[in-house]
């Protein structure tokens, strides 16, 4: 039944909160809940290991705990550890006892909120051993009627975990023929026949753990008459009503047969009853309410709105005066993933529309926080998440190698208007499709998205990472393999559970050439996945000249591309064993780093930017080293992204930027801009200007200068450009340029140059710096700058570079002022404190300026004293 609201709309706050037990059902008013959560006994099958583990955890973080072993992180640990989930079987016992009232409940079922990965779950109470049910899906939720099962008194729970490793490889084996699969590090294993994070095997940029244990909450519920399992509101928009549409589904576990009443209810915009009637069993009820927009608040990414958001809940009341009462929250906003013709150009678009605005989308990809996802808070993720927002970010893609992430995450993006790209957890691999493997990806994708899709963050699904181009190359019997996981399971089984926004086969992909939801037809372009007309693409090149843009492609939307880089040697020096360690090129360094030829690809790069100094002092060179991938990581990032940003009005209409990567997952040469321990490299500093909403950038090839304006505000410009052509020793010997209207949404060439610069004598002998005024508001929007050589073949100023004075504002900010008597490149502040720099990495003419330290949490010894500074001046004069 479909009701338009009628009440009038009061601003509403929200806030989210988490329990020790995080449950999804709400039960009638006669219910207890019994955690099974803390103590537990853990031990090798043959006891020759025994200890008091935690769950939610992991068999190693429990090991660690108790000093059973070193810290994985340390040296080549995650080698010699790998003897943990290469073992046959470890066995988790919890003893609870049950009472003469939760026993006399109607029903009692044990929940399961995530098992990794592969365990028979038993029941033992009286002498006797009962087996339950068999778990293999490290994504999926458990739930068992355990009514008959349990006694009054003393009952004990048993969790038997296998080795996933070691049966993966088994379960290849027996497969009637070859699945292929990529970025396995854990030798003998094939990640691809387990569902379980893809990276918990190893990958380019993490380790190869393979944990195991009971990563998530255990609790029974003991109810009489019913329940609510669970409760799933998805916001549609409604085009015959030109509306919202709010589909409430609500699954009932009941006892026995009852009719009663549902109540929906919008809190300060709409109240709806229902009348139910459930049968015994498993009963699912769907009711719809139509707000109209006038009622309800936008909810929008950063940077273009609010992101108001609401409370909805659904209260049951059955026959005996019983009710349940259960709430989310949601948000109301309209997404559209935009593929048209252009007109007289090959290929489609593809932007999204939010509220009918197309955005721009600045972002990154996310990878797992931690190898022990255990071990992640809410207080990490929110770091990162607030990270992203600082610089600008707008979207970060869930890529498909690790987990469906926490669900503090998916609140926090709906807080912060932060858009998800959410794929599924299938990562460059074939998979096999026999029936039991469909099945449980079936059920994993069902649960999954009940689970997330009342998030207003999450604007589109995604079938995987990079394996519809896996297909492609391995043949016709693989693409048959690949249609029957992706379009027979996974897109019929989400078009079933949510249509509310749109599905993309695959990152990245052409898209699809046909579909037919009331036919379940689904026909995909097949083809290069990296055509630049259709859809996404990746791009990873680590030969050109990366600032070379005369390489770049130009795409509908790059969903990957990056460079490699090293953390920071604070990071560095809480993994490593001796200070011999901190070489680039030791034994460690090497087993690091997990990229094929990335220490080669990082050299040459640098070598193409820069002279790398010759320091005698081995870990003064070393650190020079790491400040040279950082700063050559952001330069090139900042030179591509700059230019599809430009290209949004162009030859191809580039909508969307998507960095690899964001986070790291352990300290390990990686792409991101941002360490593991949630320090901000060079690049992330860059990401914060380069994302700038207003934009000035220009590039210079064939003796010809062009400069662009970017903007993504919501309102027109009346600009001034100003380029001043600078000495190296900061005499402007020619200023060009040109006043314009902006409009909102937009790039527009300003300034077009051909000339061969003589005022410099030769083009290496100067640079260019932009500057972007507002005439109206009289006030700088950015400057910028552009190298027209590599550094390498200048003659740099030798600026001194320092602090000239530093104090405390409060306990968690800190007044930088710096000095510089000439250009000083990428000038780079440091602190052991946990925070970011209001500004780092930067170019630096000379005088002063003041830089803020923001620290995350509140600190109260004095954070001047930590603080370094250098700039790649100080590298080529340090010993």
């Amino acid at each position: 039944m479909l009701q338009f609201a009628d009440y009038f709309f009061t601003l509403l706050s929200w806030t989210y909160f988490t329990n020790s037990v995080s449950c999804s059902f709400a039960c009638s008013s006669n219910c207890t809940v019994l955690p099974l959560n803390g103590k537990w006994l853990i031990s090798t099958n043959n006891n020759t290991i025994s200890l008091q583990g935690i769950v939610p955890g992991q068999i190693h973080l429990d090991l660690l705990k108790e000093k059973l072993i070193p810290d994985p992180y340390v040296g080549f640990n995650d080698d010699k550890l790998s003897w943990i989930p290469l073992e046959d079987k470890w066995v988790s016992k919890r003893n609870f006892t049950v009472d003469s009232k939760f026993k006399k409940y109607e029903k009692v079922l044990i929940y399961f909120e995530g098992i990794d990965t592969i365990a028979s779950v038993f029941l033992q109470n009286a002498g006797i051993k009962q087996f339950l049910f068999n778990a293999s899906n490290q994504h999926r939720q458990y739930v068992y009627d355990v009514t008959n099962y349990i006694v009054l008194g003393d009952n004990t729970l048993i969790v038997e975990l296998l080795s996933a490793a070691k049966l993966s490889h088994k379960y290849a084996l027996e497969y009637p023929y070859h699945v292929d699969q990529q970025f396995t590090y854990f030798e003998g294993t094939n990640r691809n026949f387990v569902r379980k994070a893809q990276s918990d095997f190893g990958w380019d940029w993490g380790p190869a753990f393979a944990p195991v244990g009971i990563w998530k909450d255990v609790y029974m519920v003991g109810f009489d008459e019913f329940m609510i399992s669970n409760f799933v509101p998805i916001v549609y928009w409604n085009d015959t009503y030109d509306c919202f549409e709010v589909k409430i589904t609500v699954y009932i576990s009941c006892t026995h047969s009852f009719n009663g009443k549902l109540i929906a209810e919008i809190k300060h915009v709409l109240t709806h009853p229902t009348g139910i009637s459930c049968s015994q069993g498993d009963c699912e009820v769907v009711t719809s309410l139509l707000v109209p927009v006038n009622k309800v608040s936008l909810w929008w990414p950063s940077g273009y709105g609010e992101q108001q958001l609401y409370d909805i809940s659904v209260e049951v009341f059955g026959e005996n005066r019983l009710n349940a009462h259960i709430m989310k929250c949601i948000g109301f906003r309209k997404v559209e993933l935009i593929q048209e013709k252009y007109p007289g150009e090959e290929g489609l678009s593809f932007y999204f529309k939010i509220n009918n605005l197309s955005i721009f989308i600045k972002g990154s990809n996310w990878i797992p926080a931690d190898a022990f996802t255990g071990r992640v808070t809410a207080e990490q993720i929110d770091r990162i998440l607030t990270s992203a927002v600082l610089s600008h970010q707008n979207m970060v893609r869930v890529w498909g190698g690790g987990i469906y992430q926490q669900d503090e995450f998916y609140q926090l993006c709906n807080r912060k208007g932060i858009l998800v790209w959410q794929e599924f957890m299938f990562a460059c691999s074939l998979y096999p499709r026999d029936a039991i493997f469909l099945e449980n990806v079936h059920q994993e994708i069902k649960f999954q998205v009940r689970r997330l899709a009342h998030n207003p963050s999450l604007i589109l699904w995604s079938g995987n990472n990079e394996n519809q181009d896996t297909a492609v190359q391995a043949g016709p019997a693989a693409t048959v393999d690949y249609t029957s996981l992706y379009d027979d399971v996974i897109r019929s089984t989400l078009y079933q559970e949510d249509n509310s926004r749109p599905f993309w086969p695959s990152s990245p992909s052409n898209g699809d050439f046909v579909v037919d939801r009331t036919r379940q037809l689904f026909v995909q372009r097949w083809g290069d996945s990296q055509n630049n007309n259709y859809g996404d693409i990746h791009r990873y090149d680590y030969n050109s000249l990366c600032t070379d843009i005369s390489k770049y492609p130009r795409p509908r939307f790059i969903s990957e591309f990056g460079f490699q880089s090293y953390p920071s040697m604070l990071s560095l020096q809480n993994v490593i064993n001796d200070v011999s360690d901190l070489d680039n090129k030791s034994p460690f360094m090497l087993h690091r780093q997990h990229h094929p030829n990335g220490n080669a690809q990082l050299e040459t790069q640098i070598q193409m930017h820069f002279i790398l100094p010759e320091n005698t002092n081995r870990i003064t060179r070393f650190s020079n080293f790491i400040f040279l991938t950082q700063i050559v990581q952001g330069i090139c990032m900042q030179s591509q992204t700059e230019h599809y940003r430009r290209i949004r009005n162009e030859t191809g209409h580039t909508m969307g930027t998507l960095y690899w990567q964001l986070n790291d997952i352990w300290q390990a040469p990686s792409w991101s801009s941002i360490e593991y321990n949630g320090r901000w490299k060079v690049l992330h500093y860059m990401v914060k200007r380069f994302y700038c909403p207003i934009l000035i950038s220009g590039y210079y090839i064939d003796n010809t200068l062009y400069v662009y304006v970017i903007n993504d505000a919501n309102r027109d410009i009346n600009i001034y450009a100003n380029v001043y052509l600078t000495r190296w020793n900061g005499k402007v010997v020619d200023v060009m340029n040109n006043s314009s209207k902006i409009q909102s949404y937009s790039s527009i060439l300003v300034l077009n140059v051909t000339g061969d610069f003589d005022k410099c004598g030769s083009i290496i002998d100067c640079y260019f710096y932009m500057e972007l005024f507002d005439e109206e508001l009289k006030e700088v929007l950015s400057t910028n700058y552009y190298f027209p050589v590599s550094f390498k073949e200048v003659s740099l100023p030798k600026a001194e570079v320092k602090i000239q004075d530093c104090y405390r504002k409060n306990n968690n900010q800190f007044t930088i002022t710096i000095s510089s008597d000439a250009l000083a490149l990428y000038v780079f502040l440091e602190t052991k404190y946990s925070g970011y720099f209001s500004d780092n990495a930067f170019i630096m003419k000379s005088g002063t300026i003041v830089i803020e330290f923001y620290s995350w949490t509140e600190i109260k010894k004095n954070v001047c004293q930590s603080i370094s500074i250098k700039s790649i001046s100080n590298i080529y004069s340090e010993e």
